[in-house]
């Protein structure tokens, strides 16, 4: 996806049936941010802002946000815009809406 991620209008993710995400490639900037944590102590304070995905890769914890204020997280560690793989990890890792009936 990161290859072709220049070229998109417009962005859907689609989970058990379910749209989960729609929206203008544009927009991708002002509603999610990526962190890379500095330290444990800024780690706990980010995580009160309540990540959408939180992963630790190579000895760095990574957190993706949905709509919170890049002011609020740059004191935490590096900030940037998720790659669209990234998004998508995230997003389809969230609990589902629609769990599995019960046997």
């Amino acid at each position: 996806m990161d290859e072709i991620e220049f070229m998109l209008s417009d962005i859907m993710f689609i989970r058990d049936g379910e749209l989960i995400l729609h929206m203008q490639m544009e927009t991708v900037n002002d509603k999610f941010t990526q962190l890379v944590v500095n330290d444990a102590a800024s780690q706990a304070e980010a995580q009160a802002h309540g990540p959408v995905y939180e992963e630790t890769r190579f000895g760095q914890t990574v957190m993706i946000f949905d709509g919170v204020d890049r002011a609020v997280l740059e004191p935490f560690g590096k900030l940037s815009t998720p790659t669209l793989s990234d998004l998508f990890v995230a997003l389809m890792q969230r609990p589902t809406a629609n769990p599995e009936p019960a046997q």
